[in-house]
Order: structure tokens, then sequence, then C-alpha cells
């Protein structure tokens, strides 16, 4: 039997690739759905939409740059001014690199962007009654959209 992840991974594994190569508004849940060999049903139970499967993308594209500057910080070979100059660096190149690889990527966050916001919104209106667990939710998407600052080509 598949374990709960498993099936996440898959669906998200599969999302990926579509969206990459066909962007994310040509790309339905059916699609993904068929690329993970799941039921549209099953991609429902894991993710609210297409929009959610994004943030979950680019949440794992973050948390992969975030462990490459932990390495980079951990190097005992560079000085510390090398290390703070890769640290800094490494993240913006990378997404470059890939939003120039596939520009599928860029317009994915431009169209999550919104979806973050919604996160925050309760944040920014003050209130406080959140529980814990929409705090971290809410702090997520907050460092997600802090670190996805984009604009659409040619604006």
């Amino acid at each position: 039997m598949t374990r709960h992840g498993d099936v996440r991974q898959k669906i998200l594994d599969a999302a990926e690739q579509r969206l990459w190569h066909y962007g994310f508004k040509k790309t339905t849940i059916d699609e993904i759905a068929s690329d993970a060999g799941v039921g549209k049903g099953t991609v429902y139970l894991y993710f609210d939409g297409k929009e959610e499967i994004g943030l979950a993308i680019v949440s794992e594209y973050k948390r992969r740059n975030l462990e490459q500057i932990e390495l980079i910080a951990n190097d005992l070979e560079k000085p510390p001014t090398e290390k703070l100059t890769q640290m800094l660096q490494y993240p913006v190149l990378h997404t470059n690199q890939s939003c120039r690889q596939s520009p599928a990527m860029q317009e994915m966050i431009v169209a999550i962007k919104p979806h973050i916001r919604h996160h925050i919104q309760p944040l920014m209106n003050g209130n406080t009654r959140s529980s814990p667990a929409s705090w971290k939710k809410a702090t997520k998407s907050a460092f997600l959209m802090s670190r996805t600052r984009w604009r659409r080509p040619g604006h």
C-alpha cells in the first residue's frame, strides 16, 4: 500500500514536470492526475487546487535552495566573506537560471501570488485570533512571497 507522502510526492513530481513544459495556465488537474497515475479526486484529497500545488512546488524549490545555502555556510574551506557572497548569490542565480530554462516557472509564480496573499491576509488585517497552525501557514506563505518578487515580461 502506498503511503500518504508517496502519493503526494507523485502528484507534485507529475505537476512540476507538466508545469515546466506546458505552463500553469495550460495545465489541468486532470492532466496532473493522469501523469501521476492517480484519479482526479485523489489530487483533490491532497491539494485544494492547482494554486496550492504551485505553492507546494515553490516551497520545495525554496527548501532545496536553503539546503544548498546551508552547505555553503558549513563549508570550512571558504572564508566567511566568500561564503556570504555565495549564500546571497545562489538563490538569485539559481532562480534566474530556472526561469530562463522555463518561462512557465515565472508564469506559475505570478499565478500563485494571489493565493499566497490570501494566506497572509489575516495577519495584514491584524487578526490575532489565528491558531498556531494558521500562523505557521501564514508565516510560511509570507516567507515564500518575500522570496518570489517577479514581474511579468515587459512590465
